[in-house]
């Protein structure tokens, strides 16, 4: 009976760590899709699938500095989420490519990067079937780079380009894994073994002792409460039920037991889906500050977010257009949780692709919100302030989507920008229009989310705009950094022993300025 249960337990384990590892592989490869998805919409625009294009005209349609430009996005992607490797390839003729790969930044500076268009010689069962049959596959094989457990998923771009993400285990460190939680398994049963032969002893050695009253000891036992005493046993027709209480103990513990496996794996997987999830969203975010460390003399640039949760709905993104502009934003998803970074990456996968030299402000968030209204069942928004720089002239192009007023500081003092009110993004059809301001020299503004304002203290006390802009006045000739290191202090100050209900986030921009005044150049030519 023994070695039954130990067999048992063991086969549950199995089971559980199995669908963890698998959970983990399959969460981690459409987290990985956010990267590879425009990576490919950039290969097919360059006719890489085109009818009669050689094998070296496609390797040298990503050029090696391109490529690893590329690869710096993604860099140490699968060490942060705890698998061996991330990786694409397409089929070409019969055969896989690699397209992406994913190295730890050792690998990366020892020059250890799988090239562009690498062969695959050693495609697994699982691969070939994924593709053949556009279904997700997990395998277990052995190629070049040693034994893996793999999870295949095939998938399509936005620009309809067919390409599969594989997402590695070492099959070495899932074995070791069987092997501890057999190695408990046995443990465990080797323990009950020696705990029932402690009882038949005791129960053998007592046997003359009164047999009513440790049936209704053992009866308390199988209900649970595991402190009762056992009275001495006395020899009577009481047997037949000592047993029957002795097997409703046995199944309680049983049932308890499994359902403390079951639940301490759920929340295992849970937790581990979690931490991938958070990982994966502050990849997406820009960091590194000061940020454009070439562009000191013209502009200064930083963020700061704290998610309220694991994950959070929060964003933020700055882009260099060129020499002479730059692009930034802030936003806030409506929610929480992992549907609210979910979108959150959606939002900043669509900012990115239309930021450009020729698109206004209003038009970004134009199109951002006509891709976000399209079939949005689960009625989600955004709300976004989005503004364009040009350095040398200190003109400020801005447009808003029912966010957050910002604050401008300069030698006049801290004010709130007074903005027109417009819908935020995902409601529905909406025209957002581009406005202008001039900034002086030297002048910052000061971006934040509703996380700022709204933050409450023990008292449910909200900390308020007008707070907010009495603290940026009171540290308005101090850098940027310190502008929002301040902020961030003071609402902790305020807000403690009280539990954040919302993410945090702040963008702050002080523009120095290279001419002395507007010079009247127009960034965007007739655009606007």
């Amino acid at each position: 009976m023994t070695s039954i249960y130990a067999s048992y337990l063991y086969s549950n384990n199995k089971k559980l760590i199995m669908e963890n590892i698998d959970g983990r592989l399959l969460t981690t490869a459409y987290g990985f899709k956010f990267f590879a998805d425009p990576y490919h919409d950039i290969i097919a625009g360059r006719h890489f699938y085109s009818q009669g294009n050689t094998l070296s005209q496609k390797k040298d349609s990503i050029s090696v500095l391109e490529y690893t430009e590329h690869i710096k996005q993604v860099l140490g992607f699968y060490e942060k989420v705890g698998v061996e490797a991330a990786y694409t390839l397409v089929h070409d003729n019969g055969k896989f490519y690699f397209t992406l790969d994913t190295p730890s930044a050792d690998e990366f500076a020892r020059g250890k990067v799988t090239p562009f268009y690498y062969p695959y010689k050693d495609a697994s069962i699982g691969l070939k079937e994924a593709y053949k049959n556009t279904k997700t596959y997990y395998d277990n094989y052995r190629d070049e780079w040693g034994k893996h457990r793999s999870v295949f998923l095939p998938t399509v771009s936005s620009e309809g380009e067919k390409y599969v993400i594989g997402v590695d285990v070492k099959l070495e460190d899932v074995q070791n894994s069987l092997k501890e939680t057999l190695i408990k398994s046995i443990s465990i049963g080797m323990a009950l073994l020696i705990i029932n032969i402690l009882l038949i002893y005791i129960i053998s050695s007592k046997i003359s002792r009164a047999l009513s009253s440790l049936s209704k000891a053992t009866g308390e036992i199988a209900m649970g409460n595991l402190d009762t005493i056992l009275p001495n046993i006395q020899l009577g027709k009481e047997l037949a039920t000592l047993t029957d209480s002795f097997d409703n103990m046995k199944i309680s513990l049983k049932n308890y037991i499994r359902e403390q496996v079951r639940n301490e794996a759920e929340k295992q997987l849970i937790e581990n889906q979690l931490k991938i999830a958070h990982d994966i969203q502050m990849d997406i975010l820009p960091l590194g500050f000061p940020a454009f460390a070439g562009k000191a003399k013209e502009f200064d640039l930083v963020a700061f977010i704290k998610p309220a949760q694991s994950v959070g709905g929060d964003l933020y993104d700055y882009i260099l257009i060129d020499d002479d502009n730059v692009f930034f934003t802030i936003g806030d998803v409506s929610g929480k949780g992992i549907a609210a970074a979910l979108f959150m990456a959606i939002t900043m996968t669509l900012v990115k692709s239309l930021v450009d030299r020729r698109v206004t402000t209003g038009e970004i968030l134009t199109k951002v919100n006509q891709a976000l209204s399209l079939n949005n069942e689960t009625s989600m928004f955004v709300t976004m302030f989005s503004c364009i720089l040009n350095t040398q002239t200190g003109l400020l192009y801005y447009s808003n989507g029912g966010h957050n007023p910002p604050i401008i500081v300069d030698d006049n003092g801290a004010e709130f920008l007074k903005i027109e009110e417009e819908i935020p993004l995902g409601i529905g059809e909406h025209t957002f229009t581009t406005h202008s301001i001039q900034l002086k020299h030297q002048t910052k503004i000061f971006l934040y989310t509703d996380g700022v304002t709204e933050a409450e203290n023990i008292n449910g006390d909200m900390y308020s705009e007008s707070k907010l802009l009495e603290t940026v006045k009171q540290n308005s000739s101090k850098t940027v950094t310190k502008v929002i290191d301040s902020v961030y202090s003071d609402v902790l100050a305020f807000s403690e022993g009280a539990k954040q209900f919302d993410d945090i986030t702040m963008l702050a921009v002080q523009y120095f300025g290279t001419l002395p005044s507007y010079t009247g150049l127009n960034p965007f030519g007739d655009a606007i």
